[in-house]
């Protein structure tokens, strides 16, 4: 395949409506084995699509742009497992172009993603994962609209918190850019504390501290449906 450059695909997504698709459960549920028993179906969806790690592999034909930020050649990658081996494989015969940390010749679909460009355009440093680097690449080159799908964060594990806050993080950098972002009901980026006691019956979800019965953003039918 022809080898692409990054500015090359700047100029191509400025100005554009994109969507950025991670791996959570919302979009694909793994059978344990490194496959998948479901898929979302985006079939009609009228967006360019980014994907996270194989992505394209869950949503073929449908994914323009790939993303794999973990370096492939490092040992714990290149476990013994056939699932490994068989999308390394997979990894290195793709069509589209894929940002990576750096090109490798044995995958000649890696562009290195312009980490430099990144930090001195934003002269910040908070990438916790795959998708802060999709996000912050996407405003640089001025994306007019993101949509975010499977950037679930459900658990308490503290490698999720800290995904969550980064995400969350860039995507109000987009938000304070006026760049328009929408997210999947099924996700929980940008979802706050539902409390699981008596609180949760009358709490207003989103707004800490106000109830329902006195919201003030509440509509007149909303008022008497409530009193």
């Amino acid at each position: 395949m022809r080898r692409y450059g990054w500015k090359e695909i700047a100029d191509k997504y400025k100005d554009k409506h994109i969507a950025i698709i991670g791996n959570g459960p919302s979009v694909a549920r793994s059978d344990g084995q490194g496959g998948v028993t479901w898929a979302k179906d985006f079939r009609g969806y009228p967006h360019p699509i980014w994907a996270v790690n194989g992505g394209w592999l869950r949503h073929p034909g449908q994914c323009q742009l790939g993303f794999v930020m973990d370096d492939p050649t490092l040992r714990k990658y290149q476990d013994i497992s056939p699932w490994n081996k068989e999308y390394h494989n997979k990894l290195k015969k793709v069509e589209i172009p894929i940002f990576a940390t750096r090109r490798i010749r044995s995958f000649p679909s890696f562009i290195e993603f312009p980490l430099q460009e990144v930090v001195e355009r934003f002269n910040d440093v908070y990438f916790g994962e795959t998708v802060h680097y999709m996000i912050a690449f996407a405003l640089m080159i001025g994306v007019k609209e993101i949509d975010l799908f499977g950037c679930d964060y459900k658990g308490a594990r503290t490698k999720l918190q800290h995904e969550r806050a980064g995400t969350e993080y860039w995507l109000g950098i987009a938000k304070g850019a006026g760049i328009k972002v929408n997210l999947d009901l099924q996700e929980t980026t940008l979802c706050t504390y539902v409390p699981k006691e008596e609180y949760a019956e009358v709490a207003v979800n989103d707004f800490y501290g106000y109830v329902k019965e006195y919201f003030p953003l509440m509509t007149e039918k909303e008022k008497n449906a409530a009193a």
